[in-house]
Parts: C-alpha cells; structure tokens; sequence
C-alpha cells in the first residue's frame, strides 16, 4: 500500500510541476515574510529590493526587514494617519523608505475616501469600495497622489525589483498593470500578491492574477496565509509567483 500512495504521490506531484507549481513538505505554515519561502527558488542574499505595496502602518516592513536585514524596502501608503505612523516605524531602523503615494496602473492626483479604521479593509481604490465608502459615515476624504510602478521606478532610478509584495484590498491587480514595462522586462523575480477566490470586493480575482502574470512571463509558486472558512471554501491567500525563467532552472 505504501508503495502505491507513494507512486500516486509522485504522478501528482510531477503533474503539477508542469503546471509550474512545486509542492514544499513544511512542518508549519510560515508567514510571507520568512525568508525560508524564498530560499526553495533562490538565495536569499540576492533580494535587496523589496516593494510593500499596501504598507499600512509599516508592519509588514518590519517582518521582511528582519528576514531580509541588507535589503532597501520601499513601503508606499497614501492616507496621511497611517503614513505618519509607517515613517515613525521606518525610523527605528536603517533602509526602509516611506512613500506616500498609492500605487495603481494610473498616474494622477485624486480625491479619495477611505475609512477611519487605520486596519480597515475599506481603504482600496477600487470604485466599487469608494462608492461604499462615499455612502458610509465612517469615511473622510482626502487627496492623495497615485503613481504608476513604472514611472515610480523609472523616477527613482530602480532598475529591478526583487521581492513586491502587493496587499491592498481589491485594488491588486491594477498595481500590477501599473508595472507593465517592469514586468516586459523581466525586471521583477518575486511576486506576492493578495487574491481571492470568491467574489467579493476586498481581493483581486485570483483568475484574473493568474492570467495576467502568466502573460507577463511569471509563474505560480505556492500559496501560503491562506483563509479558509470552517466550510472548507477558500477565502482568499497570498499567492506567490516567481519569474518564469528562474522557475525553470530551479524546477
């Protein structure tokens, strides 16, 4: 009997390996910033840029920064009460660099609503959350400056981006369109991104994710934080996708 679950095994595992998603025997279920993730495709010495989209107050700064201690982190959050708490925590420590722009496949200044939670999951950009916030008594307005990836990079002189964590509550899918000429380029190695499985209007269709990453020369890697109802119906996760090239080599 062993001999035959282990045959299944492999014919499953090697069938999705074709797929270009690896399966990883772990003995616990590790956060997207642990740097034991990365380590399965490549050395985790060579991530020195990491992008943290969706920063909020700067915690998940603080997680790959101690995964990641040699890395410069760029941490982008729009809405003024939370930048402000996100650049006390960035001055505790060296490379983590705040931006207060809210990145999206647009560039522009807008007047935007967004929740008085500093931990709501209402702060997106996606229309759909502005006109319910617009209808909520829990709001305030404010203008913040949107930016496009690309332009970002190309203003700052970043040439390549190692690790981009994308986390902002529907809103994920447009951040990647923003970095089309980055991705064209083969310019990003990891992604992160926050996707969900059920329509809803907190996550980016993971289909949709899926579809345009894997135009963009990018393959899927794992999932991992991922919510899962007592159902058993799966909510939403982290998705990891990793550079198609690289895949290759390490698959």
């Amino acid at each position: 009997m062993n001999v035959i679950i282990k045959k299944l095994k492999r014919i499953v595992k090697n069938s999705l390996a074709r797929l270009g998603i690896r399966i990883i025997k772990l003995k616990y279920y590790p956060e997207i910033s642990n740097r034991k993730i990365i380590e399965n495709f490549a050395d985790p010495q060579s991530i020195s840029v990491i992008f943290d989209v969706g920063a909020n107050v700067g915690q998940s700064a603080l997680e790959f920064k101690g995964s990641y201690p040699e890395s410069t982190i760029y941490s982008f959050e729009p809405f003024s009460e939370n930048f402000e708490k996100l650049k006390e925590k960035a001055s505790r420590v060296t490379g983590i660099v705040p931006n207060k722009i809210a990145l999206s496949n647009r560039t522009e200044t807008n007047d935007v609503f967004r929740d008085l939670n500093l931990f709501s999951e209402w702060n997106s950009l996606e229309p759909i959350t502005q006109k319910l916030l617009a209808e909520s008594d829990s709001k305030r307005s404010e203008n913040i400056q949107i930016e496009k990836g690309d332009d970002f990079c190309a203003r700052n002189n970043i040439s390549k981006i190692d690790l981009l964590k994308i986390d902002t509550e529907g809103h994920d899918l447009a951040v990647l369109e923003g970095f089309s000429d980055m991705l064209r380029n083969k310019a990003i190695t990891f992604i992160f991104v926050e996707c969900g499985f059920l329509n809803d209007n907190c996550h980016s269709n993971f289909t949709s994710v899926f579809d345009f990453l894997r135009n963009n020369n990018l393959l899927l890697a794992g999932f991992y934080e991922t919510c899962i109802f007592e159902s058993g119906r799966c909510e939403y996760t982290n998705a990891l996708f990793i550079r198609s090239d690289l895949q290759e080599v390490n698959g």
